[in-house]
């Protein structure tokens, strides 16, 4: 579960490193995995085009808390993110951690880059 405030890793090559979450949409609480959220990141590779403050949309595609999906008790290491344009295509061109079976029917996009899907 990610709230307001929550610190989030960017999983793909776009240049951000470290994330947090300033903006739930449907004025939820709480966004899970295969949510949009806006961020603001915090953290960048020294050597990309990207700058510290930019504010961007993010896919949720995996979180510490514990889903319980058909019986299965599945959960992450940590809090990732894939930041994604306002058409909903990725900024970067490859995903680099696991990604949940939940966000394969909103964005097939980012399974079909991701190394494997949980």
């Amino acid at each position: 579960m990610i709230i307001r405030g929550s610190c989030l890793n960017i999983r793909d090559n776009s240049g951000g490193k470290k994330a947090r979450c300033i903006g739930l949409y449907k004025n939820a609480k709480s966004a899970t995995v295969g949510d949009v959220i806006r961020v603001s990141v915090i953290e960048v590779d020294p050597s990309s085009e990207m700058k510290k403050g930019t504010t961007s949309r993010a896919v949720i595609v995996s979180t510490r808390y514990p889903e319980f999906r058909n019986g299965i008790h599945i959960s992450f290491g940590d809090n990732c993110v894939v930041l994604i344009d306002d058409k909903d295509a990725m900024i970067g061109t490859r995903v680099l951690c696991l990604v949940s079976r939940i966000v394969k029917d909103k964005f097939p996009s980012i399974v079909n880059k991701a190394p494997e899907v949980i």
